[in-house]
């Protein structure tokens, strides 16, 4: 029986549609994965220049009174010769020093008349207040170190401050840091501006003793994180 040589063989349909399927599969995988190494890169990116840190140093630069990006806070209007300490419902908030001492867990409230025995930085902090509330910025900047890197405010009004709290900060450094928190009633924006009245907001201060005297060396807003 003669065969014709000019036939096809059958071709492997099943084979070919698994190769095909086979092939696809691994082109989705490698697609997926550089669309994982992208990602990763972007968060990378990301995290370099969008870290909480990095932007609350960028937005809140050592002054307190530097430009922040819009946050539509409303000042009152500044009066270089309103008394604060005239003012009764100001009087009326707490504007003692509170801390918190870690050893025992317990918050302390300083008086005015327990100033002068207590702690040096509650002392330390209760003369910084005063030149504060009492809008004096010559004193203000006699409680900075010459190694401050930061700018201060060359004038503001009085300010009234209420609820000051101190709670000392360890870090890995072994400096002398607290974390400050206070408010300010009516604020006018001539000292802090990132803030708005009555609103709290924690700073970092990082102390150094020169001498017999402590000084602000770094003051930064704190994050958590």
């Amino acid at each position: 029986m003669c065969m014709n040589s000019n036939v096809t063989p059958p071709q492997d349909n099943a084979g070919a549609a698994a190769r095909s399927a086979g092939y696809a599969k691994r082109r989705k995988i490698v697609k997926i994965i550089l669309i994982v190494f992208a990602v990763i890169i972007v968060l990378y990116v990301a995290t370099m220049w969008l870290n909480p840190d990095e932007l609350v140093d960028r937005w809140f630069s050592d002054d307190n009174t530097s430009d922040l990006p819009p946050q539509n806070i409303e000042f009152y209007p500044a009066d270089k010769d309103y008394n604060i300490m005239a003012d009764e419902e100001y009087l009326e908030y707490d504007r003692r020093i509170s801390y918190y001492d870690p050893d025992s867990g317990a918050t302390y409230w300083v008086e005015e008349e327990e100033v002068d025995s207590a702690e040096p930085f509650v002392k330390f902090f209760h003369s910084y207040f005063q030149t504060v509330i009492y809008g004096d910025a010559l004193n203000y900047a006699e409680h900075f170190s010459l190694a401050y890197e930061g700018e201060l405010p060359e004038d503001f009004t009085m300010q009234m401050v209420y609820d000051i709290e101190l709670r000392p900060h360890a870090n890995a450094n072994g400096e002398m840091c607290y974390i400050v928190n206070y408010k300010i009633h009516k604020n006018n924006g001539t000292f802090r501006r990132d803030i708005g009245s009555d609103v709290g907001r924690e700073y970092l201060f990082t102390l150094v003793e020169e001498g017999n005297r402590l000084l602000i060396v770094g003051m930064r807003p704190y994050t958590s994180y």
